[in-house]
């Protein structure tokens, strides 16, 4: 095969080998996501339809329920009024008013995210769950936002480069709710498939979050340059034996 033909070939190898890892990142994490929105939305369920604020056995029942779901690290209960009243790890006394910006649309009785916020509570920074009910107020349950990136550990972070990332992006604001790598600020997520960048994205089964993951083609080309460097002289070699047999 004349060098020149295998740069080539390998060139579009490098390339394609960068895109095949991005994607496997990606579905693996629609994958996580749509576990923890989907239990999510069937615990929030479950609390809106057995929990009862008068119950003195609210408190119990809501720490049994993080107990056996580790994707979540605290489930909590907001009033009609908008103040936090009841968690899993006790009752709020007082109760602290939650603003509007962190409390999902009364009229959408559906699972929402309302963001990631460090939380009154727990005070650790959580993906907040947010499901609307008819008597109980709002009922929330907090993500650890590591869940959604645990799977690819350390290994995964050096897999995209210097200035790659992997993101779950609220689609609704443009939050990033987790991720690794240099990741983008709010509202800078770019989808145009840019000359000097390999992208990879794809959007969870509710339509709520963006995954999406990138690297720079100079950081996935790295092990084609170094071919390039050597072959470039090794292809000026064999050109120059091929002329002088050609000659002869």
């Amino acid at each position: 095969m004349p060098p020149t033909l295998f740069l080539g070939i390998s060139y579009y190898e490098y390339v394609n080998s960068a895109r095949i890892s991005l994607e496997v990142a990606v579905d693996e994490g629609v994958r996580r996501i749509d576990t923890v929105l989907k239990t999510g939305n069937e615990i929030l369920l479950d609390v809106s339809n057995t929990v009862n604020l008068n119950d003195p056995d609210a408190e119990e029942r809501l720490e049994r329920i993080v107990y056996d779901n580790p994707l979540f690290r605290e489930i909590g209960i907001v009033n009609e009024q908008g103040f936090l009243v009841l968690t899993s790890l006790g009752v709020v006394s007082p109760p602290e008013l939650i603003d509007l910006e962190h409390r999902s649309d009364a009229h959408t009785p559906a699972l929402q995210i309302v963001g990631r916020k460090r939380t009154i509570v727990m005070g650790e920074e959580s993906i907040i769950l947010s499901l609307p009910t008819e008597g109980l107020g709002e009922v929330n349950a907090l993500v650890n936002p590591m869940i959604l990136t645990a799977p690819w550990g350390a290994s995964q972070s050096s897999a995209l480069g210097t200035d790659g990332f992997l993101a779950y992006v609220n689609i609704r604001n443009g939050q990033v709710l987790a991720g690794q790598g240099n990741l983008p600020t709010l509202g800078t997520i770019n989808l145009d498939q840019k000359a000097n960048r390999i992208q990879v994205s794809q959007i969870s089964q509710n339509g709520e979050v963006l995954i999406i993951a990138e690297v720079s083609k100079d950081w996935a080309l790295a092990g084609w340059q170094r071919l390039l460097f050597l072959g470039c002289p090794v292809a000026a070699l064999c050109s120059g034996i091929i002329q002088r047999f050609s000659a002869s």
